[in-house]
């Protein structure tokens, strides 16, 4: 995940606050399956954790909502083994910005899902994961240690914060894309064009428009005149 500043201390350490994500993993934009966060706010000398929760509870007022506390504790992880921070080649708000990776075990993410004391009702079991599987994330920082807690952090995107409405777009499990649909064209002009061998150049269109369902950006097009 990409921070504003540096999440650690001076003393390396994180600060204190949670770094994390929730997944959905069933196909179901309101509510989400599995948490991972970074806990910076462990204290009395406890070790900084990496965790892995499952969202048993998925009704109600946690419907939507990324700050649904996830009420089981699957695995933990020590953070120095399982995080690391580089600097970005970014600078939003005028200020280095940092990236935060976090790494679990790929068979403790599938185990979790897919745990065979599944709770009946919180989809888990229901959408087994496998390495094709399509999830989306959403992503944000915490004023508490083992959950997306909205209030006093900075998660993605503006309030009021919505699942549905701000989940990553689907990504494969093994890092591929989910689709690659063709763009559609619209909008171009019906009429006829007459072109003369010799004519100074002529536009084509001025109103065609490109939707494309995988992609907000055209990085190239080919143009081709058949039927003339």
């Amino acid at each position: 995940m990409l921070l504003e500043d540096d999440p650690r201390t001076n003393s390396g350490s994180y600060q204190p606050f949670g770094y994390g994500l929730v997944l959905d993993t069933d196909g179901v934009t309101n509510t989400y399956e599995l948490l991972i966060i970074v806990d910076g706010i462990a204290s009395g000398g406890a070790t900084e954790s990496v965790y892995l929760k499952q969202n048993d509870v998925q009704t109600g007022s946690d419907l939507n909502d990324p700050s649904d506390d996830a009420e089981t504790t699957y695995k933990s992880y020590i953070a120095t083994d399982y995080t690391r921070v580089s600097a970005a080649a970014t600078s939003f708000e005028g200020t280095t910005n940092y990236n935060l990776d976090i790494a679990i075990p790929y068979a403790d993410m599938l185990a979790a899902n897919n745990a065979p004391n599944d709770t009946p009702g919180d989809n888990r079991l229901d959408a087994a994961l496998t390495t094709s599987s399509p999830i989306r994330a959403f992503f944000g920082t915490s004023s508490a240690a083992r959950v997306l807690s909205e209030n006093g952090a900075d998660l993605i995107g503006s309030k009021p914060h919505s699942l549905s409405s701000q989940f990553s777009a689907p990504i494969n499990l093994d890092g591929s894309s989910t689709s690659n649909s063709a763009p559609t064209l619209a909008n171009a002009e019906s009429s006829a064009l007459t072109f003369t061998e010799g004519d100074a150049a002529t536009v084509i269109t001025s109103a065609l428009t490109v939707a494309d369902s995988d992609d907000t950006n055209i990085e190239s097009a080919t143009v081709q005149i058949t039927g003339n």
